[in-house]
Protein backbone atom coordinates (compact mmCIF):
# COMPACT_ATOMS: atom_id res chain seq x y z
CA UNK A 1 0.00 0.00 0.00
CA UNK A 2 2.87 2.43 0.84
CA UNK A 3 3.70 2.32 -2.52
CA UNK A 4 0.24 3.70 -4.05
CA UNK A 5 0.47 6.06 -0.81
CA UNK A 6 0.26 9.26 -2.82
CA UNK A 7 -2.62 8.09 -4.97
CA UNK A 8 -4.56 6.87 -1.81
CA UNK A 9 -4.32 10.28 0.08
CA UNK A 10 -5.80 11.97 -2.74
CA UNK A 11 -9.08 9.78 -2.11
CA UNK A 12 -9.39 11.90 1.43
CA UNK A 13 -10.75 8.61 3.08
CA UNK A 14 -10.80 8.51 6.69
CA UNK A 15 -8.58 5.56 6.68
CA UNK A 16 -4.68 4.40 8.67
CA UNK A 17 -2.37 2.06 7.37
CA UNK A 18 -0.03 -0.51 8.70
CA UNK A 19 3.45 -0.81 6.80
CA UNK A 20 5.26 -3.72 7.50
CA UNK A 21 8.54 -3.84 6.86
CA UNK A 22 10.66 -7.27 6.84
CA UNK A 23 14.28 -8.05 6.14
CA UNK A 24 14.55 -8.42 2.36
CA UNK A 25 16.80 -11.60 2.75
CA UNK A 26 13.99 -13.30 4.31
CA UNK A 27 11.42 -11.39 2.05
CA UNK A 28 13.13 -12.17 -1.09
CA UNK A 29 13.76 -15.94 -0.20
CA UNK A 30 9.88 -16.29 0.35
CA UNK A 31 8.83 -15.04 -2.47
CA UNK A 32 11.09 -17.06 -4.42
CA UNK A 33 10.24 -20.22 -2.59
CA UNK A 34 6.22 -19.44 -3.11
CA UNK A 35 7.05 -18.19 -6.55
CA UNK A 36 4.98 -15.41 -6.89
CA UNK A 37 8.21 -14.27 -9.92
CA UNK A 38 6.23 -16.97 -11.69
CA UNK A 39 2.24 -16.45 -11.10
CA UNK A 40 1.45 -13.01 -12.20
CA UNK A 41 -1.43 -12.99 -14.74
CA UNK A 42 -1.94 -16.89 -13.45
CA UNK A 43 -2.99 -17.16 -9.71
CA UNK A 44 -5.92 -14.89 -8.60
CA UNK A 45 -5.04 -14.78 -5.36
CA UNK A 46 -1.74 -12.72 -6.56
CA UNK A 47 -3.68 -9.13 -6.22
CA UNK A 48 -1.41 -6.51 -8.36
CA UNK A 49 -2.60 -4.56 -11.83
CA UNK A 50 -0.96 -6.20 -14.81
CA UNK A 51 0.08 -4.58 -17.73
CA UNK A 52 0.82 -6.78 -21.21
CA UNK A 53 4.34 -5.53 -22.90
CA UNK A 54 5.44 -8.32 -25.64
CA UNK A 55 2.67 -10.23 -24.75
CA UNK A 56 3.45 -10.81 -21.33
CA UNK A 57 1.50 -9.58 -18.10
CA UNK A 58 3.68 -8.16 -16.13
CA UNK A 59 3.40 -6.39 -12.56
CA UNK A 60 2.12 -2.36 -13.16
CA UNK A 61 5.51 -1.15 -11.52
CA UNK A 62 7.46 -2.93 -14.00
CA UNK A 63 6.06 -1.72 -17.10
CA UNK A 64 9.20 0.70 -18.01
CA UNK A 65 11.57 -2.64 -16.66
CA UNK A 66 14.89 -2.95 -18.97
CA UNK A 67 15.72 -5.74 -20.54
CA UNK A 68 17.97 -7.27 -18.28
CA UNK A 69 14.83 -8.45 -16.43
CA UNK A 70 13.61 -10.25 -18.90
CA UNK A 71 16.77 -12.47 -18.85
CA UNK A 72 16.89 -12.64 -14.96
CA UNK A 73 16.38 -16.21 -13.26
CA UNK A 74 12.96 -16.65 -10.58
CA UNK A 75 15.25 -15.79 -7.56
CA UNK A 76 17.02 -12.65 -9.17
CA UNK A 77 13.19 -11.31 -10.30
CA UNK A 78 12.62 -11.93 -6.78
CA UNK A 79 14.90 -10.08 -5.57
CA UNK A 80 14.17 -7.47 -8.04
CA UNK A 81 10.85 -7.47 -6.85
CA UNK A 82 11.23 -6.94 -3.24
CA UNK A 83 14.28 -4.46 -3.44
CA UNK A 84 12.27 -2.59 -5.86
CA UNK A 85 9.07 -2.26 -4.26
CA UNK A 86 10.70 -1.23 -0.88
CA UNK A 87 12.84 1.57 -2.27
CA UNK A 88 9.45 2.68 -4.03
CA UNK A 89 7.65 2.62 -0.36
CA UNK A 90 10.53 3.66 1.70
CA UNK A 91 10.93 7.00 -0.74
CA UNK A 92 6.69 7.32 -0.35
CA UNK A 93 7.11 7.28 3.10
CA UNK A 94 9.54 9.91 2.85
CA UNK A 95 7.23 12.01 1.39
CA UNK A 96 4.50 11.68 4.01
CA UNK A 97 3.77 15.11 6.16
CA UNK A 98 1.37 13.37 8.20
CA UNK A 99 2.62 9.91 9.56
CA UNK A 100 0.09 9.88 12.37
CA UNK A 101 -1.90 7.96 9.57
CA UNK A 102 1.00 5.26 9.36
CA UNK A 103 1.59 2.81 11.60
CA UNK A 104 5.25 1.68 10.91
CA UNK A 105 6.48 -1.72 12.10
CA UNK A 106 8.43 -4.73 11.13
CA UNK A 107 8.01 -8.49 10.79
CA UNK A 108 10.66 -9.22 13.05
CA UNK A 109 8.97 -6.69 15.98
CA UNK A 110 5.54 -9.30 15.18
CA UNK A 111 7.34 -12.11 15.45
CA UNK A 112 10.06 -11.52 18.72
CA UNK A 113 7.56 -9.52 20.30
CA UNK A 114 3.94 -10.26 19.51
CA UNK A 115 2.45 -9.52 22.56
CA UNK A 116 3.96 -6.17 22.45
CA UNK A 117 3.01 -4.93 18.69
CA UNK A 118 -0.41 -6.36 18.52
CA UNK A 119 -0.99 -4.29 21.66
CA UNK A 120 0.80 -1.25 20.13
CA UNK A 121 -1.35 -1.96 16.65
CA UNK A 122 -4.51 -2.08 18.82
CA UNK A 123 -4.18 0.76 20.16
CA UNK A 124 -2.98 2.80 17.05
CA UNK A 125 -6.51 1.28 15.43
CA UNK A 126 -8.31 1.98 18.95
CA UNK A 127 -9.66 -1.78 18.73
CA UNK A 128 -9.18 -4.59 21.45
CA UNK A 129 -7.21 -7.83 21.88
CA UNK A 130 -10.04 -10.79 20.85
CA UNK A 131 -10.20 -14.08 22.14
CA UNK A 132 -9.51 -15.09 18.58
CA UNK A 133 -6.04 -12.87 18.48
CA UNK A 134 -5.17 -14.99 21.05
CA UNK A 135 -5.66 -17.82 19.91
CA UNK A 136 -4.41 -16.97 16.22
CA UNK A 137 -1.17 -16.27 18.20
CA UNK A 138 -0.85 -19.45 20.16
CA UNK A 139 -1.57 -21.26 17.09
CA UNK A 140 0.89 -20.03 15.38
CA UNK A 141 3.19 -20.19 18.42
CA UNK A 142 4.39 -16.80 18.80
CA UNK A 143 6.08 -15.20 20.26
CA UNK A 144 9.35 -16.90 18.50
CA UNK A 145 12.87 -15.93 18.52
CA UNK A 146 14.22 -15.46 14.30
CA UNK A 147 17.24 -17.13 14.20
CA UNK A 148 20.17 -15.44 12.64
CA UNK A 149 21.72 -19.14 11.20
CA UNK A 150 18.52 -19.21 9.29
CA UNK A 151 18.62 -16.06 7.75
CA UNK A 152 22.58 -17.15 6.96
CA UNK A 153 21.11 -20.13 5.49
CA UNK A 154 18.94 -18.14 3.14
CA UNK A 155 21.68 -15.88 1.82
CA UNK A 156 23.75 -19.09 1.49
CA UNK A 157 21.09 -20.93 -0.61
CA UNK A 158 20.19 -17.81 -2.64
CA UNK A 159 24.14 -17.19 -3.87
CA UNK A 160 23.92 -20.34 -5.27
CA UNK A 161 21.09 -19.00 -7.70
CA UNK A 162 21.75 -15.55 -8.48
CA UNK A 163 24.44 -13.15 -10.05
CA UNK A 164 26.99 -11.68 -7.58
CA UNK A 165 25.70 -8.14 -8.42
CA UNK A 166 22.64 -8.98 -7.53
CA UNK A 167 23.56 -10.90 -4.67
CA UNK A 168 25.79 -8.43 -3.51
CA UNK A 169 23.14 -5.54 -4.03
CA UNK A 170 20.74 -7.35 -1.68
CA UNK A 171 23.22 -7.93 1.12
CA UNK A 172 23.49 -4.22 0.81
CA UNK A 173 20.32 -3.86 1.08
CA UNK A 174 19.96 -5.61 3.70
CA UNK A 175 22.55 -4.31 6.02
CA UNK A 176 20.62 -0.62 5.10
CA UNK A 177 17.34 -1.92 6.36
CA UNK A 178 19.27 -3.38 9.53
CA UNK A 179 20.88 -0.01 10.50
CA UNK A 180 18.30 1.42 10.62
CA UNK A 181 15.09 0.13 8.48
CA UNK A 182 16.17 2.34 5.22
CA UNK A 183 16.83 5.62 7.20
CA UNK A 184 12.94 5.42 8.62
CA UNK A 185 14.00 5.13 12.56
Amino acid sequence: VMVNYSIFSKLKLNVKFIQILRNPIDLAYSWYKRGLSNRFGSDPRVFTLLLKKQKKPYPWYLYNFSEKFIHMNNCERSIYYVILLTKKSVKEYKKINNKKKIYLTTYEKIVEETNKEILNISKYLNTNFSKKTLNFIKKERLPKKIKNKERANKLKFIKNKVNPKIFKELVLFSKKYNKNLYGLV
